[in-house]
């Protein structure tokens, strides 16, 4: 921008009275310069401290854009964080939940066969019973009827069969034994 100054009428001087007449003229125009330099200068020094002014606030504006892009490459990488752990939650979700299914099948077979279950005894411990153990079928005793006095047939055909029940007790408390059914 270039400065442009008035310029002085050409006066023609002839007397006295047209030198001062042209000297007022020249003070008023000397003064109207004069302002307009100063205030030129002044408007000059403003924008001169106000672009000062953008020029440091557009300093701290970088630095403060510049911080907010490193602290929003943080919160990203953070939140990429999150992401993975809620994928990897939703992943064993999915696997536990998958897991129950699976249970609450069992379960509602275990409940429906439940009624057909043996419980375990919890009243004593038991020995496991020596001697012969069958597993072989007999035929349930009928009994008979005894004479007074008992004949030795009579006694040993009780005796026969308190064998026969023996041995199949004996089998019978060492398989609940053995499969937890009864206490040892």
């Amino acid at each position: 921008m270039s400065l442009k100054l008035d310029r002085l009428p050409q006066i023609v001087l002839s007397t006295f009275a047209d030198i001062q007449r042209f000297y007022g003229q020249l003070q008023i125009w000397w003064q109207k310069q004069a302002k307009a330099v100063e205030d030129h200068e002044l408007i000059q020094d403003a924008l001169i401290e106000g672009l000062d002014a953008t020029d440091d606030a557009l300093g701290l504006a970088v630095d403060e854009i510049e911080q907010t892009q490193i602290d929003l490459a943080e919160a990203q990488a953070d939140l990429e964080d999150t992401v993975d752990d809620l994928a990897a939650a939703q992943a064993e979700i999915d696997a536990n939940t998958d897991s129950l299914t699976g249970l609450d099948a069992r379960l509602d077979v275990v409940e429906a066969a439940a009624p057909t279950y043996v419980l375990k005894d919890q009243t004593a411990a038991w020995v496991d019973p020596t001697g012969t153990a069958s597993r072989a079928t007999f035929a349930s005793y009928a009994g008979q009827t005894v004479s007074n006095p008992p004949t030795q047939a009579e006694v040993q055909a009780i005796d026969d069969h308190v064998k026969i029940l023996s041995q199949r007790l004996v089998a019978l408390i060492g398989d609940l034994t053995g499969n937890d059914v009864l206490a040892e």
